[in-house]
């Protein structure tokens, strides 16, 4: 990894916090796929759900796990999807789907 990375961190701490024993035995695998790879963190994982999907190929109940440290934001999924597992006047159609940050999506109801 470039230490000049490193050094645009300008903390003392920093590598040994980023770069524990699993992400330097992962390091190789990581750069391939994450541009100016410094390391790894921690991040609490709450789960919300269950979010209920009608496909094609049957109806499907999920729990979503959602990486963060904002609580409220965990809880407010997890409202926001009991409400429309409970709801039966909403519809929702995936328009497109490519590599993007979000799916543009339809809903109607």
């Amino acid at each position: 990894m470039s230490s000049r990375r490193w050094a645009s961190l300008d903390a003392s701490g920093a590598q040994a916090g980023l770069l524990d024993a699993k992400a330097r035995a992962n390091a190789s695998a990581y750069q391939l796929n994450i541009e100016s790879f410094v390391g790894t963190v921690s991040t609490p994982v709450g789960i919300a759900g269950p979010l209920r999907v009608y496909g094609r190929n049957g109806t499907t109940d999920y729990r979503v796990p959602l990486a963060t440290t904002e609580a409220a934001l965990v809880a407010s999924y997890n409202r926001g999807s009991r409400l429309l597992t409970a709801a039966t006047w909403w519809t929702l159609e995936l328009v497109a789907c490519a590599r993007y940050i979000s799916a543009l999506i339809r809903v109607s109801g």
